[in-house]
């Protein structure tokens, strides 16, 4: 299955370069457009369901739920690390850079927004929110539109913590 897999990738991507060489792509290309995104959305559908399934399934697992802690543990304790670090190039690099001149049109040129980055910010509407935010955001308020918006963190946090529950309840 894996070598009709390669093969169809390269029959397919040297179709398209033939096609796109002879130019012949105006009526075929809405016709493969739309069973590609059929077959993306395909995959999503069951993708989600299955990944949440595993998590909850492993997570109810006694031994999985304890090396999930001391995977967690482990996170913990490089965060701190990584902060730590953090602190100590906050302290020791100002002093460096205040040293080296700069060449202050350049700087000003650099500070200016360019047309794509503000375009970007307006499109993509989601506000610059403070790490506050972003920690509540992980639990999310509604399983559904979590889904529906894709969102994969908030829906595995949920599972993690959804199987973890599992794990006391009486058989």
């Amino acid at each position: 299955m894996t070598l009709l897999s390669i093969v169809g990738l390269a029959a397919g991507a040297a179709l398209g370069g033939v096609l796109s060489a002879t130019g012949r792509t105006t009526l075929i290309l809405p016709v493969l457009q739309v069973g590609g995104t059929l077959w993306m959305n395909a995959l999503r559908m069951v993708a989600l369901p299955l990944a949440l399934a595993n998590v909850v399934s492993s997570m109810a697992n006694t031994g999985t739920a304890r090396a999930a802690g001391r995977i967690g543990g482990a996170i913990a304790l490089y965060l701190v690390m990584l902060l730590f670090g953090a602190a100590v190039v906050w302290t020791v690099v100002p002093p460096i850079l205040h040293r080296i001149s700069v060449d202050r049109a350049a700087l000003l040129q650099m500070k200016a927004p360019t047309p794509e980055s503000a375009s970007g910010a307006k499109e993509s509407g989601k506000s610059d929110g403070s790490p506050g935010d972003f920690v509540t955001a992980l639990v999310p308020r509604n399983l559904v539109r979590s889904a529906v918006n894709e969102e994969f963190l908030p829906l595995v946090i949920f599972a993690i913590l959804f199987g973890l529950a599992m794990q006391r309840i009486d058989p």
